[in-house]
């Protein structure tokens, strides 16, 4: 590209803010990058995940404090590869912003946000995740106190009776159970409204949850989401191609 308007700039909150893995994980070339402050903005954990494993995500949340702000890392992309990351952060949604650089610059950018009804309530996020952030705010050099604040989020802890059904789940030997190919697994409505239940797979056993349960029933319902964990667990992008799970 040849001149600025080929380019813009998004700001990072969460796994984003790392530029090694928005290049190396995520693909994407990195032309420039700043430690900034969006104010009246506050980090809410209001995007819910998996219960009992990943009880929440981080969003972006427009704030009636003016007190309030995230600091975070604005990076500079191509447009193409800025929409291409709106395609990977398609929950969220994308908000024209001005965030302030810690050099004081004021920086035209976009935050990627998702609107939440007042209802929904906050829920702690997994220490798994939780250090996702935090890891990702000290190596890109944020303000000491933020990172500090953060470290301190409360994290989810499972209760005794989550710990007791996921020891039970491993007493029981794969090979007494009944096979199910990958074939049939995505024979299955995926459709939310198909039944009442659908069939998860992942790390070798199938799984009938209630669908009201599934959060992202698109990529998870009749699927096999065992290589699209692990890369998850390892901070790897999924790619065009998430998984081979059908």
């Amino acid at each position: 590209p040849s001149s600025s308007s080929s380019y813009v700039w998004s700001f990072g909150f969460g796994s984003n803010m790392n530029v090694a893995f928005v290049e190396s994980k995520k693909g994407y070339k990195v032309h420039a990058h700043r430690c900034a402050v969006l104010r009246g903005w506050r980090l809410s954990f209001n995007l819910h995940g998996p219960d009992r494993v990943e009880e929440s995500f981080a969003n972006a949340q427009p704030s009636e404090d003016p007190a309030d702000e995230i600091h975070g890392v604005a990076i500079k992309l191509t447009v193409e590869d800025a929409l291409k990351l709106d395609a990977q952060e398609r929950a969220y949604r994308r908000v024209a912003v001005v965030v302030r650089a810690y050099d004081g610059t004021e920086i035209e950018a976009h935050v990627y946000s998702k609107e939440q009804p007042p209802e929904k309530p906050e829920r702690p996020c997994s220490a798994r995740y939780l250090n996702v952030l935090v890891s990702g705010a000290r190596s890109a050099g944020l303000d000491g106190a933020y990172v500090e604040r953060l470290a301190k989020t409360p994290t989810y802890a499972p209760s005794a009776a989550t710990l007791e059904l996921r020891a039970a789940l491993r007493r029981v030997a794969p090979r007494s159970l009944q096979p199910m190919t990958v074939e049939t697994l995505a024979a299955f409505p995926r459709d939310r409204d198909a039944a009442d239940f659908g069939y998860v797979s992942c790390f070798g056993y199938v799984m009938k949850v209630p669908r009201a349960q599934v959060v992202f029933g698109g990529t998870h319902l009749g699927r096999d989401i065992t290589t699209r964990m692990s890369r998850q667990w390892r901070g790897v992008s999924f790619g065009e191609k998430n998984d081979p799970g059908r």
